[in-house]
């Protein structure tokens, strides 16, 4: 009996926690992703046309690069522990609305790497595991429902690796478990 009771408040304990995170989540909607994914990137040969059509000038950091980062989107999206299943009704809206933007017109040019990312619990190789898998989840939502070309999708899973706050808080876990979507060409 006391075993049950255990599992009951470590379900409930789970179930308060991915509410709090949905709450303090923001949807990222899809004139959102149109609107960060859609912009131009500055390559590697210079700066971007002004206004009057004249190129800025050129320069070189020594160990610097000058060339930008290609668009990228991060967007919450809670799971079921250990699992690929969703949690919650927030993250299903959530993938509905990058299933919104990638099918759209705007962004139908372009190729996306679905980036994984998870917190620290638990071993390094099951977390890039877990990560990669989930990436590959929300790949084949993509595909199946808003009909977005699997080419035009790549899979990752980080893992634990690059997290952007920090693991010894359930909210800075909340913060490290994200998919980010980063256009490719």
């Amino acid at each position: 009996m006391p075993f049950i009771r255990l599992l009951i408040m470590v379900a409930a304990g789970t179930l308060l926690a991915v509410t709090a995170q949905a709450d303090e989540a923001r949807l990222v909607t899809a004139d959102d992703f149109i609107e960060t994914l859609s912009k131009p990137t500055i390559s590697d040969e210079g700066l971007p046309d002004s206004v009057d059509g004249s190129q800025k000038p050129r320069f070189r950091l020594r160990g610097i690069s000058t060339a930008a980062r290609p668009p990228e989107i991060a967007i919450n999206i809670f799971f079921k522990s250990g699992s690929v299943e969703v949690a919650d009704d927030f993250s299903k809206k959530q993938m509905a609305e990058a299933g919104q933007a990638l099918s759209s017109e705007i962004l139908k040019p372009y190729r996306f790497e679905i980036a994984g990312h998870t917190d620290s619990i638990g071993s390094e190789a099951y977390n890039r595991d877990l990560s990669e898998k989930r990436a590959r989840a929300l790949k084949q939502y993509l595909m199946d429902l808003y009909n977005v070309a699997g080419h035009r999708l790549e899979t990752v899973g980080y893992g634990e690796s690059q997290p952007v706050a920090d693991n010894d808080t359930e909210q800075g876990r909340a913060r490290n478990r994200r998919v980010v979507f980063k256009r490719l060409d």
